[in-house]
């Protein structure tokens, strides 16, 4: 099956929430306010990726100083993956 590209850009905080809500449904733990703190070090640091403006994958990309990052939130919705999307993104 032939996949749409994706349109990627910053999430909002409400997406962020989405994406935290993604998290815990598949069994990770997030921390329950560590998303509100991320912008403050990287305002751009979440990303998604939206198919018809329906957000269906994320990733964070933080970066804290010159030498130091961390990437995270990386997920597709199940219904989407193995199809190209993660990659994409």
């Amino acid at each position: 099956m032939e996949n749409t590209l994706l349109k990627i850009k910053t999430m909002t905080p409400e997406q962020v929430d989405t994406a935290v809500g993604w998290a815990e449904a598949e069994g990770w733990n997030p921390g329950l306010h560590d998303a509100r703190c991320y912008p403050k070090a990287d305002n751009g640091g979440f990303i998604g990726g939206f198919l018809q403006d329906q957000m269906i994958g994320s990733i964070s990309a933080m970066r804290y100083s010159h030498d130091f990052g961390f990437i995270g939130f990386y997920m597709v919705q199940l219904p989407y993956r193995g199809q190209g999307y993660g990659i994409q993104l």
